[in-house]
């Protein structure tokens, strides 16, 4: 697996630019963490490396969109769908047809029992699981994840670190927006603080 390599990412809104020049080099069984005040361009940094905004100059390297992975704010979770059905047709977006993939992911995600429950009626903490279940169904390489532990309690947040521990075992990559170091405290990471979109 090649190393995600971000050189000199900038981007303008108007006038405004949000991200100046950032260059970043990640390797597989690393993560990455970045802090900053709120305005730095953290949220901004996932969603271009996502593919969901494009740079206005700079290049990333190193992985194709088809394996990138993204956790943000929104659960991005259909309320209609069960929770199996969430994770059947996430899988389906990118061809995971895999006996046995749902089962697994619902183990890994700590949502058992839960398959016929629609969306609508989960909890802050199991909307946050399932998301992270529809992003492991299509088995990225690189996993962008923007404060995933908001909403979690204690149980939660332990969970969610010994997650990030196997992803990184498994040689994932991860780049993470957090606030809260201390959850982070017994993971290896390096961490890049943004000031003004500017590494620092």
């Amino acid at each position: 697996m090649s190393a995600l390599q971000l050189q000199g990412i900038t981007k303008i809104y108007g006038h405004r630019p949000v991200l100046r020049q950032v260059t970043l080099q990640l390797q597989p069984g690393e993560m990455a963490v970045l802090t900053g005040d709120n305005g730095a361009g953290k949220t901004t940094l996932l969603k271009v490396v996502a593919g969901l905004i494009p740079p206005s100059r700079g290049r990333i390297e190193g992985i194709s969109q088809r394996y990138i992975g993204y956790v943000g704010h929104r659960p991005m979770i259909y309320e209609d769908l069960t929770v199996a059905e969430n994770l059947a047709f996430f899988a389906g977006l990118y061809g995971e047809q895999e006996p046995g993939r749902i089962p697994q992911t619902l183990e890994r995600i700590g949502l058992q029992g839960t398959e016929q429950m629609p969306g609508r009626v989960l909890s802050r903490g199991m909307l946050q699981r399932l998301s992270l279940g529809r992003v492991l169904m299509q088995q990225p390489r690189l996993f962008l994840m923007d404060e995933p532990f908001t909403g979690l309690d204690s149980q939660g947040r332990q969970w969610l670190t010994g997650v990030l521990r196997r992803l990184l075992q498994e040689e994932a990559m991860v780049l993470l927006v957090s606030h809260q170091l201390q959850e982070l405290a017994d993971l290896p990471y390096a961490e890049y603080r943004l000031q003004r979109g500017r590494l620092v």
